[in-house]
């Protein structure tokens, strides 16, 4: 039997082991001889390899494999990152343009710059935005490709998609065919808009001037027919003596369903003297005016406006009373229009 050195801890064990006793590591079968292993108790064992000991130097190059490896994807990744955050910020500059030389477009009535930025639009000439500032938002966040949404008001917007080389593409919108608020106020009122209109159904609504003409016309008319002289001149203080003063007053009633301002009306009364024509001998001489502001006059209600003249009633052989309007037409409309929400289907049902 001869001795031999462990190849992994060094310990001198006997060739006929079949591990190392001090730490297990296989020595060789039992059944082979390697002339060249044998040794003395009192020779120095030679270390003829790095057997297990391998597996170490292996596992470190392994480790510095590992940390060169993940040193070079962190710095692509830091690399990748920086490129998809400088990309982003190019798209964003992109569409801050875009949007910003359509909005500008708008502002100057630029038609054909609007119409090299929106291809589909109709009635590029109609467009009205309420307001310069705008708000960019992605419609689907988890999409790189999302139509973006640029939003002015609640009812006013577009979307954007991205073209698929360079570039955006407006592919809907609503409320960019609007008006100043005075007039959508008074669109949604009668129904003339609506939020689920497209621009075009919009832009063809809007741009009925007819209909606003013809609701006004009519209201005005039918609301001054309704506020009216009832009955003649009435003598309200009688003279005592032929040059003592009298009074007329003439009552006004309002049969509207609404209340009526004394601001918004006069009256004018015009009294012929048959005395003092006969005095004078000049007719223009003999007529006596008044012109009476109105009162406040309740709904389904009247009220009595009077005037002082000189001399006797029983001297007027004519007499006029005229009602007469101290806001023009638009302004009546504005107050005193209530509208029912069905006005522009009845128009356009009546046309």
């Amino acid at each position: 039997m001869a001795l031999i050195k462990c190849t992994e801890c060094g310990h001198v064990v006997s060739d006929k082991a079949s591990m190392c006793p001090n730490c297990g590591c296989p020595i060789r079968d039992e059944d082979t001889q390697y002339p060249w292993d044998a040794v003395t108790n009192d020779t120095e064992v030679t270390n003829r390899g790095n057997g297990c000991s391998n597996k170490w130097l292996y596992a470190v190059i392994a480790l510095l494999v590992a940390v060169i490896a993940g040193g070079g994807l962190y710095w692509w990744y830091g690399k990748t990152k920086e490129h998809e955050e400088h990309e982003e910020r190019e798209a964003d500059q992109k569409i801050q343009q875009f949007v910003s030389q359509f909005v500008n477009a708008v502002e100057a009535n630029d038609i054909q710059t609007i119409r090299d930025l929106y291809p589909d639009v109709t009635d590029a000439d109609s467009l009205f935005l309420p307001k310069m500032e705008y708000t960019i938002t992605k419609i689907d966040e988890a999409n790189p490709l999302s139509p973006l949404k640029v939003e002015w008001d609640t009812d006013v917007w577009m979307e954007m998609t991205p073209k698929e080389n360079e570039g955006w593409t407006i592919t809907s919108s609503q409320g960019l065919f609007a008006w100043p608020e005075n007039v959508m106020e008074f669109a949604r009122k009668t129904g003339q808009w609506k939020a689920g209109l497209t621009d075009k159904e919009l832009s063809i609504r809007m741009k009925d001037k007819d209909f606003a003409k013809t609701i006004m016309e009519n209201f005005c008319s039918s609301f001054k027919k309704k506020v009216m002289q009832k009955g003649s001149l009435e003598v309200l203080k009688e003279a005592e003596y032929e040059e003592d003063p009298w009074t007329l007053g003439i009552k006004i009633a309002n049969t509207n369903d609404v209340l009526l301002s004394g601001n918004d009306y006069k009256v004018t009364m015009k009294v012929w003297d048959q005395y003092l024509y006969n005095n004078n001998l000049d007719e223009n001489e003999a007529w006596s005016s008044a012109s009476i502001q109105g009162k406040d006059i309740a709904p389904l209600s009247e009220t009595v406006l009077s005037h002082t003249f000189e001399g006797t009633y029983e001297r007027v052989k004519d007499n006029t009373v005229k009602i007469k309007w101290t806001i023009n037409d638009q302004q009546l409309f504005n107050k005193y229009f209530v509208a029912k929400g069905d006005e522009y289907d009845k128009y356009v049902e009546g046309k």
